[in-house]
């Protein structure tokens, strides 16, 4: 069984018969979550959605994203199953999402090392007025074809002519 987290979501084969298999996704569980999302409570709630489905020792792969509190979660998760004797080795059985990896990787090369402050810098607005929509078309102006390209991308979108 392969895993990723949000919701907890697991990907199996099932056979078709005469030795041929396809693949199933399945959303297991989607809990509501009290308190922090920190990676000691995302594991214990990982735990009672694998023990509910009594599928905790057939674990395999778990895919995530960077997130350190994913990093936080899979090293709660590794003692969980070391105290039940269940072999998880975190270094091989993480898979990092390559989506989310193609996401970051092109950010970084389209708007440069400081994308996360160029993003805070566009969306940094709490409500939406005339003077906030100006600074942030201003902000993607600097950032040459691409920032024209998205400013009329915007514009389109707003204008009753589309």
């Amino acid at each position: 069984m392969h895993f990723t987290e949000s919701p907890l979501f697991s990907e199996y084969c099932r056979p078709l018969g005469y030795g041929e298999q396809y693949l199933v996704s399945a959303t297991l569980g989607f809990r509501r979550f009290f308190g922090s999302h920190s990676g000691a409570n995302i594991a214990e709630t990982v735990i009672k959605v694998l023990d509910t489905y009594q599928i905790t020792s057939k674990l395999g792969y778990i895919t995530t994203d960077n997130a350190t509190n994913n990093d936080s979660t899979l090293v709660k998760l590794s003692k969980l199953l070391a105290l039940r004797n269940i072999p998880f080795k975190l270094e091989i059985m993480r898979v990092r999402c390559f989506g989310h990896i193609i996401n970051l990787v092109v950010k970084g090369f389209l708007w440069g090392s400081d994308w996360e402050a160029f993003e805070k810098e566009v969306n940094q607005a709490e409500e939406y007025t005339m003077e906030n929509e100006k600074q942030a078309l201003k902000a993607w102006r600097t950032k040459g074809a691409m920032g024209k390209l998205h400013n009329i991308g915007t514009w389109i979108l707003r204008t009753p002519q589309r």
